[in-house]
């Protein structure tokens, strides 16, 4: 029975910046079709070393992530997607900010702000954005290297702000996610090994239909 469990069982990576909340809407659904498929959650912390022996290695520790990624990225990693949106980039602010209040910004409302941006996602349109953003005058950009609780932390106690998406801000209670008027985007959903054991491939397979089940996708 153990043996036949680890045979079917698929390791989904979770950090603050990756939830693994979709699961309980989705999961039910799968188990439908493929009723033997067991499910461990691996927490990992958002940083240089984990992340890159992660996404470099993926089917050793972990066999799927919930993230951001562009084709340069899976060259990178050597890792297969599955793309489930696009999720626009914002502006992550906490209420101390008077710009909290705003549905939508435009890029004046920046000015005199200061912003911290990643310094080596790689994914091209975050980085087009960040270049956008760096001609722009009068507006202070800091880098980080991994987004993490600690600099969410930092912004929800004072008026920096954060470029990122939805599901980076809504991991902070402080911190709300605001719309620009630009149309930025990154791919968002699953990364998984190049050659998936076939837990993976069946989950995988089943995603796109559970999510059309539902009638909404939750990973938004």
């Amino acid at each position: 029975m153990i043996e036949e469990d680890h045979a079917n069982l698929i390791r989904f990576g979770s950090s603050s910046m990756s939830p693994v909340n979709y699961l309980k809407d989705i999961w039910p659904f799968i188990l439908e079709r493929y009723s033997k498929l067991r499910a461990d959650i691996i927490p990992f912390d958002n940083n240089r070393i984990t992340v890159n022996e992660i996404y470099g290695h993926l089917g050793e520790r972990i066999d799927i992530v919930a993230t951001a990624f562009d084709e340069e990225f899976l060259r990178e990693n050597n890792c297969n997607s599955l793309k489930l949106t696009e999720m626009p980039l914002k502006i992550l602010a906490s209420f101390r900010n008077p710009i909290f209040t705003k549905e939508i910004l435009s890029v004046s409302d920046l000015r005199e702000q200061t912003i911290w941006v990643s310094e080596g996602i790689g994914i091209r349109n975050y980085e087009v954005a960040k270049r956008f953003l760096i001609n722009e005058k009068n507006i202070e950009l800091k880098t980080y290297r991994f987004l993490d609780f600690s600099l969410l932390n930092k912004c929800a106690n004072s008026n920096d702000l954060v470029l990122g998406i939805d599901v980076w801000g809504k991991t902070h209670p402080l911190i709300k996610s605001i719309s620009l008027d630009w149309d930025f985007r990154l791919p968002y959903g699953f990364v998984y090994p190049q050659k998936p054991s076939i837990p993976v491939s069946r989950f995988i397979e089943m995603v796109l239909p559970a999510i059309k089940n539902l009638g909404y996708n939750p990973l938004l």
